[in-house]
């Protein structure tokens, strides 16, 4: 899909969801609409010669906190479970698969905290996959059904954006050879 219609798609959807969520909120005054767009955004950067990648992901503080911590226990959680269940579902959730459909594993490389949003990182330092590619972000998709995830990927300088909606499913992406 070229950038023009991804930006048309995204503009029409972007607003859409703003007016549902306005008009809802003028009925209903909660906490709840504070941010009524579920959007992530993701800075997928590859660098082939060195052998690494970084994907830098915003997601909204409060709507990743009750989804990641899910399967952790209520009772004495710390900042360590809090890291390990952000990698856990980020690493279920955003992945890479060769074109053989095996998983490339992503390590974690921490989270930051930064206003109402959490930023996340997982990477590797050993990437070296090349060529035909798939990526899939269908973060926070399961909670929302109007979650709206943006990828920018760039890679051997090219620069390319991904919009993920409903369900999408993964798409290809082609790195270049070292």
């Amino acid at each position: 899909m070229g950038g023009t219609k991804v930006s048309v798609v995204i503009r029409r959807r972007l607003k859409a969801s703003l007016c549902a969520a306005l008009f809802a909120g003028a009925l209903v005054p909660t906490d709840a609409w504070a941010h009524p767009l579920h959007t992530t955004y993701a800075e997928v950067t590859v660098w082939p010669r060195n052998g690494m990648l970084r994907a830098m992901i915003r997601v909204f503080a409060d709507d990743f906190s009750a989804t990641a911590l899910r399967s952790y226990p209520s009772g004495a959680r710390s900042s360590r479970d809090f890291e390990r269940a952000s990698y856990t579902y980020a690493a279920r959730r955003f992945r890479l698969t060769d074109a053989h459909g095996a998983s490339i594993p992503l390590g974690w490389c921490g989270l930051r905290r930064d206003g109402n949003f959490i930023w996340l990182c997982i990477g590797s330092d050993h990437f070296s996959a090349t060529g035909k590619l798939q990526l899939t972000d269908d973060l926070l998709q399961e909670v929302f059904s109007d979650q709206i995830n943006l990828v920018k990927l760039t890679a051997g300088g090219r620069t390319d954006h991904l919009l993920f909606a409903g369900g999408s499913g993964p798409k290809e992406i082609k790195l270049p050879a070292t």
